[in-house]
């Protein structure tokens, strides 16, 4: 029997980086609660002090690493015809926000743990931006089996004739190589008749 893997203390991260999204414009106001702006400003004398020094900064990579990965998905629609996204761990992140006002046909849908899951539902759905083309769903990717497993989230969600991009900024960092080795095979699994 595996150890089950505890992945339910992660969201002060979830906090920072959708106020530094929202801080540069890439967010709507109300996504990041003001616990998130209040680790932003409690965070911005370090910052400061890491770009004189280093010459970047956090803030900087979470900024370059969103907007990469955004680029990248817009070629894979633009140039591929991708029009399932199923983006992993969202959290306060605006990119299903802006992937549906960019690309209306996009069949958008974000996961995350239970509780970030509803408060991002709520927030989308107070919004309008919930509907058929753009939900949010509760996921646990080392779930072995049951409503929250990645097997079944992708199975229910998409269309398995038509290719699925999965977006997953900023996953990896909290699990060892071992654990998160686990999810990849199971996702690369879910993704080999697409």
């Amino acid at each position: 029997m595996t150890r089950p893997i505890d992945s339910t203390g992660i969201s002060f991260t979830a906090l920072y980086t959708g106020a530094v999204w929202q801080h540069n414009g890439l967010s709507e106001d109300g996504l990041t609660p003001p616990a998130g702006h209040a680790l932003y400003n409690l965070m911005t004398p370090f910052e400061g002090l890491s770009r004189l020094v280093t010459g970047g900064n956090i803030r900087t990579f979470l900024l370059q690493r969103h907007l990469i990965i955004d680029q990248l998905i817009h070629e894979a629609i633009e140039q591929r015809g991708i029009s399932q996204i199923l983006e992993i761990a969202c959290g306060l992140s605006p990119r299903g926000i802006r992937l549906r006002q960019r690309f209306p046909h996009l069949q958008m849908l974000e996961t995350d743990l239970p509780a970030m899951a509803t408060r991002k539902a709520a927030y989308l759905a107070t919004h309008g931006y919930l509907g058929e083309h753009h939900q949010v769903r509760p996921i646990d990717i080392f779930a072995d089996g049951g409503p929250l497993a990645l097997e079944r989230v992708i199975e229910d969600q998409f269309d398995a004739a038509r290719p699925l991009l999965v977006v997953t900024e900023g996953l990896t960092s909290y699990f060892s190589l071992d654990d998160i080795s686990q999810f990849w095979r199971r996702l690369a699994r879910c993704l080999a008749a697409r």
